[in-house]
Parts: structure tokens; sequence; C-alpha cells
């Protein structure tokens, strides 16, 4: 499991959503906290490289356990859950959000990203970038839920900032529910992450990036 910070409170409450109502006023100061969150326990490897980073902020993680994953749902169902989540973190005056979920930043990102009067982060652009910086051949491949590989994200911003790149797509829909059910190292898993790599590694890809960042978990092992 990807290493975090000491943990002060854990508060488990559902989100009521209350879409009748307009966004609340934000109410953040510099001293209020940073609000990140997730489907799950993946955003926790974001919280933790925050930590490294920013160790004087004070942090409101959010894991949506009651709807994990979201990259198997439709992009309705995605935007409205981040719509719900997004009030949440509000209502807890936070600062600036960061949506620590490949699928959100993908679906909900681009939708919600300028509703809100305050700084929202996603994922996909910092990857992408990343992996253009990193890699020498531009063969660069994705691993990412399937709602992630269906919006091709990555590809399009990858393709904005560097025209000959090539892009190598896989969709892993096994993998959150497995990390999340705690087989990190089964040897079923295992074999499950050599077909899901088998079509990249045949690509000549030499950078990958990790879309979803549950999958980050397995890269600690």
């Amino acid at each position: 499991m990807a290493e975090i910070p000491s943990v002060r409170k854990v508060i488990t409450q559902r989100i009521v959503p209350k879409a009748e109502e307009k966004p609340p006023e934000i109410k953040a100061l510099p001293s209020s906290p940073i609000g990140i969150f997730d489907s799950g326990v993946g955003g926790l490897t974001v919280l933790s490289e925050l930590a490294k980073k920013l160790c004087f902020e004070d942090v409101i993680y959010l894991a949506d356990t009651a709807r994990v994953p979201f990259g198997g749902r439709s992009e309705e169902e995605i935007i409205k859950i981040n719509q719900e989540i997004m009030e949440f973190m509000l209502i807890c005056e936070v600062k600036l959000i960061i949506m620590a979920c490949g699928t959100s930043s993908s679906i909900a990102y681009p939708v919600l990203k300028d509703k809100y009067k305050l700084p929202i982060v996603g994922i996909v652009e910092p990857g992408a970038r990343a992996a253009l910086s990193a890699s020498k051949t531009g063969k660069i491949g994705v691993l990412a839920t399937v709602r992630t590989v269906e919006s091709g994200s990555f590809e399009k911003i990858i393709k904005s900032l560097k025209k000959e790149a090539e892009v190598n797509q896989v969709a892993c829909p096994l993998f959150v529910p497995l990390i999340e059910g705690g087989f990190i190292q089964a040897d079923e898993t295992k074999r499950i992450a050599r077909e899901y790599l088998k079509p990249l590694l045949e690509a000549k890809v030499d950078t990958i990036i990790l879309g979803c960042t549950h999958f980050h978990i397995y890269y600690k092992f």
C-alpha cells in the first residue's frame, strides 16, 4: 500500500445530494484545507506525494467507497457523482480540489472545472506531460479504466502536445476491484497484469501512464 502521512481524524459520512440548491458560497481562507477525492484508496497515492511537498497543509481526503469503481459507470453518472462530491467539499470550505481519479479527471473535469470559483486540478494533463517528457521514442502506453480509455483523454492531450506521438491504450476493468478487495499480490492478479501489459509491450512503448491512481499501488509492489 502507498505510504501515507499520519491521519488525525477519520469521518464516515453519507454524501446527500441537494441538486435543487445552488452550490454553496466559498468561505475558504489561505489556512483552509485542500480537498482530495477518489472512488477509493487510489487517491492516497496522490495524498502521499502531496504530503511530501506540502507537509504544512491540512487535507480532507474523501474516498467514495459507496460508489467504487467509477470507471464502469456512464458519463452522466460520473459527472453527477463528481458534482455531489464537489459541493460536499465546498461545504468543508476547502481552498483547492484535486480530482485524484483518472476517470473523474477524464469525464467530469472538463464539465465542472469552470463551474466553481476555486481551483480544481485533474491528473490527465500532468500525467500526459510527464509521459512525453520521459519518453525517448514517443511511443506511450496508457493503462486506465474503461471510461477513461473510451474518452481518449490522455491521447488527446499527448497528441496536442506532440502530434507524431504514438499512443496505445488498454482498459483494465479488473484492477480497481482487485485492489479494493486487497488482492494486490495474488497470483491471479499478477496473471491479469501480464495480460493487460502484453499489447503495450508488443507495441514497444517506452513509457506507460498509469491512468488510474489505484494502479500506482500495483507499481509499489
